[in-house]
């Protein structure tokens, strides 16, 4: 019941302190019009959100629009396991 709300090219955040859910290097898989893929670089909280900081590995950026099919992965591949949020 999450949701991922733009804030720059290479920033979202949530609301809420998610900051011990979310980790470095973790990977992300999300929707904006295409599918997007996308390394955690990094995590922080300051009342009332979180921000994550991601690397799209000069492949990704977010785009100022609707995040939906938010996915994340503490494994070492895109794919499998993704957790719905």
């Amino acid at each position: 019941n999450e949701t991922w709300t733009y804030a720059s090219a290479t920033t979202f955040t949530i609301s809420g302190d998610l900051a011990g859910k979310y980790q470095r290097g973790d990977k992300i898989k999300l929707t904006q019009s295409t599918i997007k893929y996308f390394y955690i670089a990094s995590v922080t909280y300051s009342s009332p959100n979180t921000t994550v900081s991601v690397n799209g590995m000069a492949l990704y950026t977010l785009a100022d629009a609707a995040i939906t099919s938010p996915y994340y992965s503490k494994v070492e591949t895109y794919f499998f396991p993704l957790f719905y949020i």
